[in-house]
């Protein structure tokens, strides 16, 4: 019957309803008819109707299972007679009884015969209510407290301060803070124990302004507000950050005479901490006639908040001083303290006092400790303080695998993964950290067991595991396994979407980055400043200026247009793509331009060609005070190097060595780099030696700048030096070294070098497979460049055009021609190099109708033309003996101070004895030269074309004027390799150890070669340097072999022929390469079919 009737009884809302159904206390409490009221504890449902705070208190497993089992009996009464004998007392003994319940923590018994005496109509007392109404509280029960609540209004003891208190207090608890609110209101008296709970019980739900304002309200009543009362205003205080507010009060209790009161001290003290007013927190603490653990804690915890982890030891030396002895939480402050400043000395003398203390065993200790050890580096001390504890919690496993993590230790962070899962202890919190693990290394394997162990446990809709794993996906090019986990996830941030576009546009998926950028919109996700600055790089890398704008655009609608990381994001987008005015426009309306926004706009100017203007905005940056970093220094030197002198670098290098950053590895690089390129040896050469330690970085800089001024056998030396000193080459290494091979035509060397480069097992790359093909082309060994050319990267467009510049070089035009049709063919993009290996192929073997017509084709199908492709045209027509065409197409080209055009026209002249265009072609050179500094060969090769027109004053005159203009002329070389040893030769060379005997064979040379019809240019012995070099090769290399010569000219008309005559009478195969051509003489003729 029991049941029956509660059927039709409102029960109480579930926890977090709305208080408006409690709101008539009265009606609800006495709708229970009476005869019911008793066994209401029995009828209704426990598991049910368990309500839980904020912050609940965990009941005891026993005592609820123990709950449950009642829900079937009849009543509560009949069990517990069957249990404790006659049920009938009188209320004396039952009052006894219900206290002794309560002392021995027997709650169920308690409320039980609580229950009896309205039962049994016994006389009510406040005392038995009030404590049923706290063990009510305990069991979670709201209808157990309903109902003495009831009881309570029937017996006229609702109105009673303690009854009352304890109602507010349990209303409260169960989550209905209005009907605690009413209940307050209901009470005919308010004591201070009334005003603490009320103000107790919206603290505890977040209301402390309400808090506040019950205390403002004693204070304009001059009630006598208490400690207690005084504490919890100070904690509204401390939460509503009303530091004001809290030294008012703090005043008050001066006032007041309460400011020895140790429960306030500590409040304030924490007060003080809390907004970092460490000094007067100091002040309240020695005011204290008595100082507990606490008060010490909260201020030594002050200091470590605020970095000051060495006051804050000697914080906990006086402590100990002052006679207290710490607990836990102080070993753990200042195990963190040490963590901080990693002071393993001191964090290991707390962890004996730890031992000493028998906190050892303390999870929450031994956690710390595992921390500061791992933080500090000592990863197999903190695995000790881990082992030894006899169990494990998540905490204390996410303490170890978050240091090995930090520590760069990820594979051992994840190989305990087995050992979490045995001891059960695979927390969601653990499988993050085991995650972060994974994407730090790259581990995709043991991410994606850990996503399918998340799939197990149920933590895959978690939504900063997904982000992680969203990242590691991405990071691994496992785009379409992140798509898929961002579409399952129930729920998405910022984060989420930021990670998918990034990785989107890492592997140059850029549309798709953008459309996934439209669909946040659509979402209604607003992107942060990590967003825009990928997508900005998307349309850097994809110079999409329109879409830049738009994102631009987007970024003043999301109000980041002051974010100097965005900002410097759109000046690097505006300066890749090109629109320089938008730029400078964006830079002048920058508030505050850091270091990074500088070195865009110089990277800008430089970009543009406007390299004086970079250097000025240098030297604004240095003037405004910003402070230059590694980054600055390497672009503004990388800038001098491109057109700046010598006097500029060394400003900056003073600039360098003021700030005292000249040993940084990265800038002395830089400097040894730039000083090399512009043919500054010796400054280049002082500050490698000044370094203290010398990557390959710095020995590539050195080696390439030697190789690229033509300092081949320096480069060489280095290049052993460098792997005496222990640096091992690298793939650059190997393609300076090359180059220096191939210039020397040193195919001995080459050879060896190549084989070095296999065996310490460097990947050909592009680069390094076309400089390989570039050495064995210019040593005249066809086969081999086919063979590397045979083996490198697919897809690799530099290979293929040092191919095609090689057979240009051999004058093999139908070699070039099936290759640049296989190239198109292959799918392959030709780019501006490519077009000029293959006209240059067509120049040399005086396909005049296919080299027109190719570079025809290029402008119709809109090619940019370059300098360079003119003057190869230009040198195809002249050479071809079509002067007019060629004068024609120099005069109306665009590019000023074309001299290397008008040098080609002005030797196609000399070739042809043409000698009104070459003069013609020499005064424009003339010109030229005004404005541009150069060498005079020029005036060489107007006085050979007076020579062969047999005008021998005028080619006189012509070598005076050239002595007398003071230019520098670059001195002929050439070298040649014998027994792997490289021998220069220079003009009427009288150094070399075996002069005498390269003399005897040119004299004997000369001889035989007259006999044979052979008649010299020149009026001269045969002094020239690629003579020297082919008479040494003759005298000292074995009958038949090939001699290989390299000349850093071009090789004059007597040394053409004089070699096609040697090659002829001394039967053997002479190769010279040099800087046009490389000829292959065979039995008195040569490859370059007299084309040259």
């Amino acid at each position: 019957m029991a049941s029956a009737g509660l059927s039709n009884v409102a029960l109480p809302a579930a926890p977090y309803a709305q208080d408006s159904d409690l709101s008539d206390m009265n009606q609800l409490v006495l709708q229970f008819p009476i005869t019911q009221r008793p066994n209401l504890l029995s009828s209704c449902k426990l598991q049910s109707q368990v309500h839980y705070m904020s912050t609940p208190k965990v009941l005891n497993t026993d005592k609820f299972n123990e709950l449950l089992s009642f829900n079937n009996s009849n009543t509560f009464s009949e069990t517990y007679e069957s249990r404790c004998g006659p049920t009938f007392m009188d209320t004396n003994e039952l009052s006894s009884r219900i206290f002794e319940n309560v002392e021995s923590r027997h709650d169920r018994q308690a409320v039980e015969n609580c229950l009896n005496k309205q039962r049994w109509n016994l006389e009510p007392d406040s005392y038995s209510i009030v404590a049923a109404l706290k063990e009510v509280s305990d069991l979670m029960s709201i209808d157990c407290g309903l109902h003495i609540h009831a009881y309570a209004v029937e017996s006229g003891l609702e109105q009673h301060p303690y009854v009352g208190n304890v109602l507010i207090h349990m209303y409260a608890k169960y989550g209905s803070l209005e009907t605690a609110c009413i209940m307050f209101d209901k009470l005919l008296r308010h004591d201070m124990v009334t005003w603490g709970t009320m103000m107790s019980v919206n603290i505890d739900h977040g209301r402390f302004d309400e808090a506040l304002s019950l205390y403002y309200h004693l204070e304009d009543e001059k009630l006598g507000i208490n400690s207690v009362i005084y504490a919890l205003a100070i904690k509204a205080c401390i939460e509503l950050d009303l530091p004001e507010e809290a030294q008012r009060i703090h005043v008050s209790i001066v006032e007041c005479g309460l400011e020895s009161n140790l429960l306030l001290g500590n409040r304030l003290i924490n007060m003080y901490v809390r907004t970092g007013n460490l000094d007067d927190a100091l002040v309240v603490l020695f005011q204290l006639p008595m100082r507990d653990v606490a008060s010490w804690n909260s201020l030594i915890e002050g200091y470590i908040q605020l970095g000051l982890s060495y006051q804050a030891i000697h914080m906990f030396e006086l402590m100990q001083l002052d006679g207290c002895t710490p607990d836990s939480v102080s070993y753990i402050t200042m195990v963190k303290a040490c963590s901080s400043i990693q002071d393993l000395k001191q964090g290991a003398s707390y962890h004996l006092l730890i031992v000493k203390a028998g906190l050892d065993s303390d999870l929450y200790v031994c956690c710390t400790l595992v921390d500061m050890y791992m933080k500090c580096g000592k990863l197999d001390d903190g695995r000790k303080v881990f082992n030894n504890m006899s169990r494990h919690d998540n905490i204390l496993w996410g303490s170890l695998i978050a240091g090995y993590i930090e520590q760069g230790r990820s594979h051992e962070a994840l190989n305990f993964l087995e050992q979490l899962q045995r001891e059960g202890h695979l927390s969601l919190s653990t499988m993050i950290s085991l995650l972060i693990a994974c994407s730090n290394i790259q581990s995709v394997e043991q991410g994606q067991r850990l996503h399918s162990l998340a799939v197990k446990y149920m933590y895959d809709d978690d939504l900063y595991f997904c982000n992680i794993l969203i990242k590691l996906y991405t990071e691994s090019g496992l785009l379409e396994d992140a798509q898929k986990v961002f579409d399952e996830m129930s729920k998405r941030d910022v984060v989420t979407w930021t990670e998918l576009i990034s990785g989107y546009i890492e592997h140059g998926h850029y549309e798709t980055a953008l459309l996934h950028y439209e669909q946040m919109q659509q979402e209604s996700i607003r992107p942060n400043h990590v967003t825009f600055c990928y997508l900005l790089r998307s349309c850097t890398e994809n110079r999409k200026l329109d879409k830049g704008i738009f994102i631009h655009s987007h970024v003043i609608e999301c109000g980041l247009e002051l974010n100097i990381s965005v900002c410097n994001s759109l000046l690097n987008m505006y300066s890749i793509c090109g629109s320089m005015e938008d730029a400078l426009h964006l830079f002048n309306r920058l508030q505050a331009p850091d270091v990074v926004s500088w070195s865009i706009l110089i990277r800008c100017c430089s970009q543009h060609g406007l390299i004086g203007e970079a250097f000025k905005v240098f030297e604004e940056m240095c003037l405004s005070g910003i402070e230059l970093d590694e980054a600055t220094y390497v672009c503004i030197l990388q800038i001098c190097s491109q057109r700046l002198g010598l006097e500029q670098v060394k400003d900056v290098h003073n600039l360098i060595i003021d700030e005292g950053l000249e040993s940084n590895l990265s800038i002395g690089n830089t400097l040894v780099d730039v000083y090399a390129k512009i043919g500054n040896f010796e400054d280049a050469q002082s500050v490698f030696d000044r370094l203290s330690h010398r990557d390959v970085v710095t020995w590539n800089a050195l080696i390439a700048a030697h190789s690229a001024h033509a300092h081949h056998q320096k480069a060489l030396l280095l290049f052993e030096t460098m792997q005496q000193e222990g640096v091992e080459p690298n793939e650059v290494t190997f393609v300076s070294i090359f180059k220096s091979c191939s210039d020397m035509s040193a195919l001995s060397k080459g050879k060896k070098i190549h084989s070095l480069f296999l065996k310490k097992g460097l990947q050909l790359d592009a680069f390094s497979c076309s400089a390989l093909i570039d050495m064995y082309m210019s040593c005249g060994s066809l086969e081999d460049a086919q063979a590397i050319f045979e083996c490198s990267p697919v897809q690799q467009i530099a290979p293929w055009n040092a191919l095609l510049a090689g057979y240009a070089q051999h004058n093999q035009y139908q070699l070039a021609l099936e290759c640049f049709e296989e190239l198109c063919h292959g799918g392959m993009q030709p780019n501006d190099i490519t077009h000029m290996s293959f006209l240059s192929c067509c120049s040399h073997a005086g396909q005049i109708d296919c080299g027109v017509r190719h570079f025809k084709h290029m402008r119709d199908v809109g090619i940019n033309i370059t300098i360079e492709h003119c003057n190869l045209v230009v040198g195809l027509l002249s050479h071809a003996a079509l002067f007019d065409e060629a004068e024609d197409m120099l005069e109306c080209l665009q590019f000023p101070a074309n001299i290397v055009g008008w040098t080609s026209f002005l030797a196609a002249c000399r070739k042809h004895g043409n000698v009104e265009s070459g003069r013609r072609c020499f005064n424009v050179l003339s010109l030229l030269d005004k404005l541009e500094k150069t060498d005079t060969c020029y005036y060489s090769l107007m006085a050979s074309i007076y020579k062969k027109a047999g005008m021998w004053d005028n080619a006189e005159s012509m070598d005076d004027l050239r002595k007398s203009t003071n230019l520098w002329k670059k001195p002929a070389k050439s070298y040649i390799e014998v027994n792997d040893t490289i021998h220069e030769f220079t003009v009427a060379d009288s150094e070399h150890d075996r002069i005498n005997d390269i003399s005897a064979k040119l004299k004997s040379l000369s001889l035989i070669m007259r006999e044979d019809g052979y008649t010299p240019y020149l009026d001269s012995e045969f002094n020239h340097s690629e003579k020297l070099a082919i008479a040494f090769g003759l005298i000292s290399q074995p009958a038949g072999t090939t001699i290989r010569v390299v000349k850093n000219l071009r090789v004059c008309d007597d040394c053409h022929d004089a070699a096609k005559a040697i090659s002829k009478l001394e039967l053997r195969e002479i190769i010279i390469k040099d800087s046009y051509h490389v000829h292959r003489f065979r039995h008195g003729s040569c490859s370059c079919k007299d084309f040259r």
